[in-house]
């Protein structure tokens, strides 16, 4: 006799999985507050020692509209809009005109920001030329209404800065005006400084070589060699110099050494 057939158990259902909790949406940061800063180790120094390098502390800045490089300018497109564009026609024209005074004022905040260590570093690292950094050291001595009048130029400035290193604002301000009343150019405004009063044009004249031949006498020579020598700070101040702007100012010295040579050497 055939069994009854059982029914097969049935098997319970397996419930739906639960679904897995969402991963939290991540903020993202604000680009300026999560800055982070960096050091820059290069340099191509011939006078650095072994294992020694030059750094320079930087810091990671978000993309700009175009970006200043070694060979020229790179434009973000995505970025990049009209208005910008005629910004960067100003700045560029603005910068040719008044370079050594942005120096003078990039120099004196990062001295006063960073310290006088950092600012010779880069100026090391930089390796500017003698001139340029010498002639923005002595324009950033000078008070700001002086040195960024509209009224005068950056020459009529320097000539303030380098004839009257030790004259307070207000004296400094009187030649400025001065300058600026009898329409003097920067040559002009150097002899009545040295002078200590305002010289007649035939007077500028005669002081300038104008109506001479405009010969230049050994004697102004070192007179004018001198003055450089006291602004730059002295011996003491070159023999301090990175290796690179001695050796350009050797260069530069070079007619005037070989000249010395000549005439000690001659019987």
């Amino acid at each position: 006799m055939k069994k009854p057939a059982t029914k097969a158990a049935k098997k319970p259902s397996k419930k739906p999985a639960t679904p897995p909790p969402p991963k939290p949406v991540k903020q993202r940061p604000d680009p300026i507050a999560a800055l982070k800063p960096l050091t820059v180790v290069a340099t191509t120094r011939s006078d650095a020692a072994p294992g020694q390098v030059a750094v320079i502390p930087t810091t990671v800045l978000p993309p700009g509209p175009y970006t200043i490089t070694a060979t020229g300018l790179e434009f973000n497109d995505s970025i990049m809009t009209l208005q910008h564009w005629q910004r960067l026609m100003q700045d560029l024209t603005t910068s040719k005109k008044r370079w050594h005074t942005l120096m003078a004022d990039t120099l004196s905040y990062g001295r006063r920001n960073y310290g006088d260590s950092v600012v010779d570093s880069t100026l090391q690292q930089l390796e500017l030329g003698l001139d340029d950094v010498r002639k923005s050291e002595v324009l950033a001595r000078l008070p700001g209404d002086i040195l960024h009048s509209k009224l005068i130029s950056t020459e009529h400035a320097y000539v303030i800065a380098r004839e009257l290193p030790d004259a307070t604002p207000q004296e400094q301000s009187k030649w400025a005006a001065t300058a600026i009343e009898h329409e003097l150019d920067p040559t002009q405004l150097a002899r009545c400084i040295q002078s200590g009063e305002v010289l007649s044009k035939e007077e500028l004249k005669e002081k300038s070589g104008k109506g001479t031949g405009g010969i230049l006498t050994i004697q102004g020579i070192v007179q004018t060699f001198r003055l450089w020598l006291t602004n730059a700070g002295g011996p003491d101040a070159l023999r301090r110099l990175p290796r690179a702007q001695r050796t350009e100012l050797l260069t530069l010295l070079t007619p005037i050494t070989d000249l010395h040579t000549l005439l000690t050497t001659s019987k």
